[in-house]
């Protein structure tokens, strides 16, 4: 039984994870330039654009709302900010969806592990007590999804960089040959 909470639990968070890292805004891609200039953007685009503008709407103004309360005129968000910008979303909706997915997560973490903590014969204190860490861990899941998104990103630069320099190497000495 009490594998199969854990494996309950496990699964969870995974789709948490999944869920709200594919609720932040996408960047775009130099895949994308390129499909563009081949004309192969119209063969599969428009139906995942539909498919996912459904999905991902109103579940995106939901979270982009739970984010505005949060994200008020005196409260500056910069290091979330920042944060989001290295990740690579420069989207001005960025900061609430992400804060709005952390209070999601927190509030789904929860009422779930308080559900939990009742269904395993816990006191409701004990409950409630669970639940508080549950919602920590819902608050601080997002962080480390982000933080992992950076590390990603700076890996990718640090690997594509060289090609880039030696590209501009060719051009410069191409035009002052």
């Amino acid at each position: 039984m009490l594998y199969l909470i854990v494996a309950g639990i496990g699964l969870s968070v995974a789709l948490m994870v999944l869920a709200i890292g594919s609720l932040l805004p996408a960047q775009n891609r130099p895949s994308r330039a390129r499909m563009v200039e081949l004309g192969l953007e119209d063969t599969f685009s428009r139906d995942a654009a539909l498919r996912r503008g459904r999905t991902r709407g109103w579940v995106t103004d939901i979270l982009a709302q739970l984010g505005q309360r949060i994200e008020t005129p005196t409260r500056n968000w910069p290091t979330t900010r920042e944060r989001l910008k290295l990740a690579g979303y420069r989207n001005a909706s960025a900061v609430p969806i992400f804060l709005g997915a952390r209070i999601g997560a927190a509030a789904l973490m929860y009422f779930y592990l308080v559900i939990i903590g009742l269904a395993m014969g816990a006191t409701g204190g004990m409950a409630i007590f669970l639940g508080v860490w549950g919602a920590a861990a819902g608050w601080v899941v997002p962080g480390f999804l982000l933080s992992s998104r950076i590390s990603r990103r700076q890996k990718e630069i640090q690997k594509v960089l060289p090609d880039a320099v030696d590209l501009l190497v060719i051009c410069v000495e191409a035009g002052l040959a």
